[in-house]
């Protein structure tokens, strides 16, 4: 998955949460894993900074859904 995401995140290296110019930290699945999101899948792969990706796991987490193990 790491090489998968590294491909990603040199492609689009700013995020991509609407009207957001800062520079990517994470490489988020769209659907998280633990909703059955594909894990490899480009099309449920989205650059975020800091700020989006932890206002998109907070959300994820009040739904109740948290990383699959």
């Amino acid at each position: 998955m790491r090489r998968s995401m590294d491909a990603y995140r040199a492609q689009h290296p700013y995020c991509e949460a609407s009207g957001c110019t800062r520079l990517m930290d994470q490489v988020d699945h769209i659907v998280p894993l633990a909703e059955g999101g594909d894990r490899y899948d480009w099309t449920n792969y989205r650059s975020l900074c800091k700020t989006h990706h932890d206002q998109k796991t907070t959300a994820d987490a009040q739904r109740g859904k948290t990383r699959a193990r």
